[in-house]
């Protein structure tokens, strides 16, 4: 699902590097400037240095996304869920998984707000596949289209291109509908521009 996005950063004269730890396989590409790191000589010294020296990182939820954290090393979170785990710093964009009940609809945010999946503290049980499988709900992976808009919000995002007024409109409707709780939600990441056009029927 990273390779266009990739080939995308390496279409622009840059160099793409995946990150992970013990992945299943190997990344299917030819583009010399697309770096398999997981296979090449993984370590830890590499890990923090290249999250310090990145123009922007592009992770998950999962562990690796706290390295650019530590560096203001801009960066997004892809295939967020439980959306409770909001974005904490300024210069980031996330983009959710989607969820789909019985029937394959999308149920909207406002649905999945009704669960309970926005609870921001220790008690959502929505971290867990098993509570999805319990209400007959599927848990949808962004897509590669999904995953390299999110790349051009980043790439727009560290050039200093203002997003339009309507796209800031709708991340600060998001935040106040779903983070009300959250005092500092407007200092925190914002919902990539691109989500919000391609999946506007969810709000």
């Amino acid at each position: 699902a990273m390779v266009p996005a990739m080939e995308r950063i390496t279409n622009l004269g840059g160099y793409a590097i995946r990150f992970g730890h013990n992945p299943e396989k190997k990344l299917q590409t030819d583009n010399p400037k697309i770096i398999d790191y997981a296979f090449s000589g993984r370590n830890e010294f590499l890990d923090v240095f290249l999250s310090a020296k990145a123009l922007f990182f592009i992770g998950n939820t999962s562990g690796p996304i706290q390295l650019p954290k530590l560096f203001d090393t801009p960066y997004a979170m892809c295939n967020l869920i439980a959306y409770g785990h909001m974005s904490p710093h300024p210069n980031s964009l996330f983009i959710p998984k989607t969820v789909s009940n019985t029937e394959g609809i999308l149920l909207n945010f406002d649905e999945c707000s009704d669960l309970g999946m926005f609870v921001s503290d220790g008690t959502n049980i929505f971290y867990d596949t098993k509570r999805y499988n319990e209400l007959g709900l599927s848990i949808n992976d962004n897509s590669p289209e999904d995953i390299l808009g999110l790349t051009n919000d980043m790439l727009n995002f560290i050039q200093g291109k203002s997003t339009s007024k309507e796209t800031q409109n709708w991340q600060k409707i998001f935040k106040d509908r779903y983070y009300l709780g959250n005092i500092d939600r407007h200092d925190a990441g914002n919902l990539a521009p691109s989500f919000i056009e391609t999946h506007f029927k969810l709000f």
